[in-house]
C-alpha cells in the first residue's frame, strides 16, 4: 500500500484515469479508476476532508484497511493520494453486487447457500478480532461480492466505523454509539460500554434474513424499534420459518444472545457443524427469495434516495468551500494593499522631515533611519527628555503584558448533536467516533450520540424510516416458539 501525498508525490490523475460513479455517501464519493500503468480497475473512495485537513479518525481508517486488508473475505487497499481537498482510497474493485441483490437473482437459493455465507463472513469477523478491529457497522450493504462468478467470495467492506483497540489493551470497552438501527446490538443502545461481540449479533441479523427474507426486529418507529432490539425478544414466525432447520434456528439463537457474554464466539462459529455445511440442508427456500427480493426492491428506492442527498450536501459544501476561498483571498490583498499604502505615507512624511530639520535638530529630533521593511525606525538621543519606549512597569517592578490576541476562529463544520437514547441512530453514520472511545473511556454514562448536518436537507418519505415490514402470510399461522403467528404489518 502506497500513501501519496506533498508537493512532489504523484498525482491521482498521473497515475489513474477516473471513471463513473459508483456510489455516494454524505462525504464521500466512489468512482471507477483504471491504473495507467498496468490496465488494472479499482475503485477509489474519495473522501471530502473537513477543513482541508486529514483527522485523527481518516488516519485510523487507513491504518485498520492496512491491517486486515490482507484475508480474503475483507476488500484490499491499493493505493491512497492526499490532496488538498480529498482524501483518496483507491480499494479493490468488487464488481459481483451487494449480499441481497445477489441472492434475489438467484433461481435456486438453500440453507447450505446461507450457510457458506456466514462461514465467509465470520472468517473475516475472526482475522479481525484477532487484530484487535471491531467493524461496528455490519449490513448487507457493506457486503460485496468479487465478481459475477458462481465461487465469488465476499468481502468486508467500509470500515469508516470500524475501532482499532489500544496495543495491549484488546478487551476495552468501546462507548461511542455507531451502527445501523436494524443491525445495531442492544448493548450499544444501553450506553453502557461494549465489545468486540456486537459484530456477532449483526452477523445474527444478517443470517436471520437470510433465512426468511425479513429481520427479527421492525417497526416504523424507531423508539419502539429500539425498545424491542434491547428487549432481545423475536419469534420464527410460520409459514416464513416452517421449512428452516433447527440446526439453523439454534445458530441464530446463539448469535442474538441478549447478554454479549453469552454470545457464541467467531471461533465457535467457525467450528459449528451448519456454519461447515454440514448439517444444512440443500432444499429450495422459495418463499425466502421472495421476500428477499421485496427488500432489495426498497433498499434500491433508499439508495437512489441518499445518492440525491448526499449530492446535495457535497455541492453545497464545495460552495461554501469556494466562498470562504474566496472571502480569505479577498481580505487578504486589501489588508496587503492597506499596508503598503500605510508604508508609502509614512516614508514619505520622514523625508520630508528630514530634509527640513535632519541638519539643525538630530540631537533632539534623532536620527531616523529606513529598515529594510520600509518602515520607520528611530534611534533616539542618550541627552533626549523623552521617555523611553518599552514594557510598562508598575510599583512593584512587575512587568505589565498586553492582552494577547484572541485564537482565530475556526471554520465552521460538522455540527455534532446529543441525542437520547430513544433518537434514532443515522442508517450511515456521517461520524467517525474512534477517538471518542478513547475519550469516554473515563464516562460511565453517556447520551446515545449521532452526528447530523448543521442545516439537514428535505428527506424522502421513503428514508423516513429505516425498519422494515414482516410479510403478512397468506396460509394460516402455527402457534408456539418456533411458529409463534406474524404481528400486522406496520402501517
Amino acid at each position: 500500500m502506497v500513501w501519496c501525498c506533498g508537493a512532489r508525490a504523484p498525482r491521482l490523475e498521473d497515475e489513474y484515469e477516473l471513471g463513473a460513479v459508483l456510489g455516494e455517501g454524505r462525504f464521500a464519493v466512489v468512482r471507477h479508476c483504471t491504473e495507467r500503468a498496468t490496465g488494472d480497475h479499482y475503485a477509489c473512495k474519495q473522501i471530502l476532508k473537513e477543513a482541508g485537513t486529514v483527522d485523527d479518525e481518516l488516519r485510523a481508517e487507513v491504518e485498520i484497511l492496512r491491517k486486515v486488508g490482507v484475508h480474503p473475505n475483507i476488500i484490499y487497499l491499493h493505493a491512497v493520494f492526499e490532496t488538498r481537498e480529498h482524501l483518496n482510497l483507491v480499494m479493490e474493485l468488487a464488481t459481483g453486487g451487494e449480499l441481497f441483490e445477489r441472492i434475489s437473482k438467484r433461481g435456486f437459493y438453500t440453507e447450505r447457500d446461507a450457510a457458506d455465507v456466514v462461514m465467509q463472513l465470520t472468517k473475516a469477523l475472526h482475522f479481525m478480532h484477532e487484530h484487535g478491529v471491531t467493524h461496528r457497522d455490519l449490513k448487507p450493504e457493506n457486503l460485496l461480492y468479487t465478481d459475477s462468478s458462481e465461487g465469488a467470495q465476499i468481502r468486508v467492506t467500509d470500515f469508516g466505523l470500524a475501532n482499532l483497540s489500544k496495543a495491549g489493551s484488546p478487551d476495552e470497552l468501546m462507548r461511542t454509539a455507531v451502527g445501523s438501527p436494524t443491525y445495531v446490538a442492544p448493548e450499544i443502545l444501553a450506553n453502557k460500554g461494549y465489545g468486540k461481540e456486537v459484530d456477532i449479533w449483526s452477523l445474527g441479523i444478517i443470517l436471520y434474513i437470510l433465512l426468511c427474507g425479513y429481520p427479527p426486529f421492525a417497526d416504523s418507529d424507531m423508539r419502539a424499534l429500539f425498545r424491542k432490539i434491547q428487549a432481545g425478544q423475536f419469534e420464527f414466525a410460520s409459514p416464513h420459518w416452517t421449512p428452516i432447520s433447527n440446526h439453523a434456528k439454534d445458530v441464530v439463537r446463539a448469535m442474538l444472545q441478549l447478554d454479549p457474554r453469552a454470545r457464541i464466539t467467531p471461533a465457535e462459529l467457525l467450528q459449528n457443524p451448519w456454519v461447515r455445511q454440514e448439517t444444512a440442508p440443500t432444499e429450495h427456500l422459495h418463499g425466502t427469495v421472495q421476500n428477499i427480493q421485496k427488500m432489495a426492491r426498497n433498499w434500491r428506492l433508499r439508495k437512489a434516495a441518499r445518492a440525491v442527498i448526499a449530492t446535495q450536501r457535497m455541492s453545497r459544501s464545495a460552495n461554501e468551500r469556494q466562498t470562504l476561498s474566496s472571502a480569505i483571498a479577498s481580505s487578504s490583498k486589501k489588508i496587503s494593499h492597506a499596508a503598503r499604502a500605510s508604508t508609502s505615507r509614512v516614508s514619505s512624511v520622514l523625508r520630508r522631515t528630514l530634509s527640513m530639520k535632519g541638519s539643525t535638530d538630530g540631537g533632539q529630533l534623532g536620527l531616523t533611519r529606513m529598515s529594510s521593511n520600509g518602515l520607520a525606525r528611530t534611534d533616539t538621543n542618550a541627552s533626549s527628555n523623552a521617555a523611553p519606549r518599552g514594557p510598562r512597569v508598575d510599583s512593584s517592578h512587575n512587568v505589565a503584558s498586553t492582552p494577547s490576541a484572541s485564537p482565530e476562529r475556526a471554520v465552521p463544520g460538522r455540527v455534532a448533536t446529543e441525542l437520547s437514547t430513544a433518537s434514532a441512530l443515522s442508517s450511515e453514520p456521517t461520524a467517525r467516533a474512534r477517538g471518542a472511545d478513547a475519550a469516554g473511556a473515563q464516562q460511565t454514562s453517556t447520551p446515545l450520540k449521532a452526528t447530523i448536518a448543521a442545516e439537514p436537507l428535505a428527506v424522502p418519505s421513503v428514508l423516513a424510516s429505516e425498519a422494515y415490514e414482516r410479510p403478512t402470510a397468506k396460509t394460516p399461522a402455527h402457534t408456539g416458539v418456533d411458529g409463534a403467528t406474524p404481528p400486522p404489518p406496520a402501517p
